[in-house]
């Protein structure tokens, strides 16, 4: 299949798309009627109502996966009864696959390069892209406290010091998305140690690490969409009782972090650790 570009460019429409999945090993039998009718079937997928594209790959010792791309579950199901195909899955059963297995799956995103072109998928544009850029941008900060000596974690600089930083960030964090109904390892430990500070780097990296896992997890998904229009909560604060949008909500939950970063940053320049560049453009790159 060596005239289909790889990878396949953009497929995705709001409705998302389908991919199926052949994962196959190869038989030595009959390699030339096997590679007439795999470019054969390349052909006939192109004509099929609801294709999208194809990628295939095979090593040398006759490992192969093909996954080819379905506007909907229908098209794809229509493919696999299409007559010529039929006969193509029976000589493959009898002759050319010594043992093969077929998944289906549902596509809801992408993103990467395409030659000069960046491609991403809307529904990694809002808060899925932005939890991504949190966990990368505390691994920054994370890298740059633990060059820090230990005697410095407690040094108040503008009445901020690097060890409550990271323990304001993480237990608000915990408190946040309690309020957006998540509950991983991370948050119920967390709420065990509420209003006691982490002390070791280890403890905080791993504390952090682990949360900012389950923020990718939490914003990649449905759950999200799953979490009331409006946020009733009791602020830990003033103690006043506020209606939020929960757009608004996604939207502090991240900026927070944001501006405590760079608080913490300008502690650590100050104490003589300087750290990488957390713009989110550079993560794109």
């Amino acid at each position: 299949m060596d005239s289909q570009e790889f990878p396949v460019p953009s497929i995705l429409s709001n409705n998302g798309a389908i991919a199926i999945i052949f994962s196959n090993q190869r038989s030595s039998a009959d390699p030339e009627g096997y590679g007439s009718m795999a470019n054969r079937m390349e052909q006939q997928a192109r004509l099929q109502p609801g294709y999208l594209g194809i990628e295939s790959v095979r090593d040398d010792s006759g490992r192969g996966i093909t996954i080819s791309y379905w506007k909907d579950r229908a098209s794809a199901i229509a493919w696999k009864s299409v007559n010529e195909h039929t006969v193509a899955q029976k000589n493959g059963q009898e002759t050319w696959y010594s043992s093969y297995m077929v998944r289906a799956a549902r596509i809801d995103e992408e993103y990467g390069i395409l030659g000069s072109s960046r491609i991403q998928s809307m529904d990694t544009i809002g808060p899925a892209l932005w939890a991504r850029y949190n966990a990368w941008a505390n691994h920054r900060m994370l890298k740059a406290t633990k060059e820090l000596h230990e005697n410095h974690y407690d040094v108040e600089i503008g009445r901020k010091t690097v060890r409550g930083l990271w323990n304001h960030m993480i237990q608000t964090d915990a408190t946040w998305l309690h309020r957006f109904g998540l509950s991983g390892e991370s948050i119920l430990e967390l709420a065990e140690i509420k209003g006691n500070n982490l002390q070791s780097f280890a403890e905080i990296e791993l504390q952090r690490s682990r949360m900012d896992q389950d923020i990718i997890e939490f914003f990649s998904g449905s759950q999200p969409s799953r979490v009331q229009s409006t946020l009733n909560y009791v602020s830990n604060e003033d103690g006043l009782e506020r209606n939020l949008d929960v757009r608004i909500a996604f939207f502090h939950f991240f900026n927070h972090q944001t501006f405590h970063r760079g608080q913490l940053s300008i502690i650590l320049r100050q104490l003589g650790v300087t750290t990488e560049m957390t713009d989110i453009v550079w993560m794109m790159d």
